[in-house]
């Protein structure tokens, strides 16, 4: 590989980690904290919905 193609890739690969890091770091924390929420103890118990009863078409 000749010199100049080396080092401008280098370069686009080194600039371009340390601009998607950040979005990378925040990501995994947001999603961290999304599996891992607290659960209060206000509201212990999880609330389930369902529905029954409902006309369901012959054609499905």
């Amino acid at each position: 590989m000749p010199k100049p193609l080396y080092t401008t890739t280098r370069n686009l690969h080194l600039y371009a980690g340390l601009f998607l890091s950040p979005f990378v770091l925040l990501f995994a924390v947001s999603v961290f904290f999304l599996v891992h929420a607290p659960r209060t103890a206000a509201n212990p118990t999880v609330e389930t919905r369902s529905a029954a009863g409902l006309p369901v078409s012959p054609a499905l």
